[in-house]
């Protein structure tokens, strides 16, 4: 079924929400066509999850928080290096690769937006130039955490080899930040030395 989907009064191209009627129990799914900013047909009905059909067919789950859609999957699509068969991370991009492969209408999240995310669950600080927060917050950003971002710890591709996957999540943030996640802690820093890392972009709603 194709049809426009809105939600929070807005929808996005190739967005696909998914609704459940609460009297027969049936999912109802459908990607939105256009960017315009309508659609009733499914009003009242809540809202299961929704997915983003990327430019290279792939559908990923998004999450909507605070006028923002967060993508929660790794983004695959080229440019870009993969790991082993491709299949698990997503790809890695350098920083002119990653700004090439956002899908339009999309961007990397900011400093200041990844901030206010993680201050929901816990307490930071400052270390030099970097934003560090402790085991809660990185806990939420990791898979199965409370936050819905679902980061996987990929890893990183520098000096010419993967390194640290399973260990650490590694991710793009705009103005050539970088975020990394590891089970007890995640910092935001500054780029310190040319890398591949993964990306989820951001889609704004306002």
């Amino acid at each position: 079924m194709q049809f426009d989907l809105t939600f929070a009064n807005y929808s996005a191209r190739g967005v696909q929400c998914r609704y459940i009627n609460k009297e027969t129990q049936t999912r109802i799914t459908g990607y939105s066509k256009s960017m315009d900013i309508y659609s009733p047909h499914f009003d009242g009905l809540p809202l299961l999850d929704m997915k983003f059909l990327g430019p290279d067919r792939k559908a990923y789950g998004v999450i909507q928080r605070k006028g923002l859609l967060w993508m929660t999957e790794n983004f695959a699509g080229r440019p870009g290096r993969v790991y082993q068969d491709g299949s698990m991370y997503g790809r890695y991009y350098s920083w002119e690769q990653v700004k090439s492969a956002c899908p339009k209408g999309w961007r990397l999240p900011t400093e200041e937006e990844l901030i206010e995310f993680a201050q929901e669950y816990g307490p930071g600080g400052t270390m030099g130039t970097e934003m560090r927060y402790g085991e809660n917050v990185a806990a939420a950003f990791l898979s199965g955490g409370e936050s819905g971002l679902d980061l996987e710890t990929g890893g990183t591709y520098e000096y010419g080899e993967f390194d640290f996957v399973g260990d650490v999540g590694a991710y793009w943030v705009a103005n050539e930040k970088v975020l990394h996640v590891w089970d007890d802690f995640l910092k935001i820093s500054t780029l310190e030395y040319p890398g591949c890392y993964n990306a989820r972009y951001v889609f704004d709603l306002k």
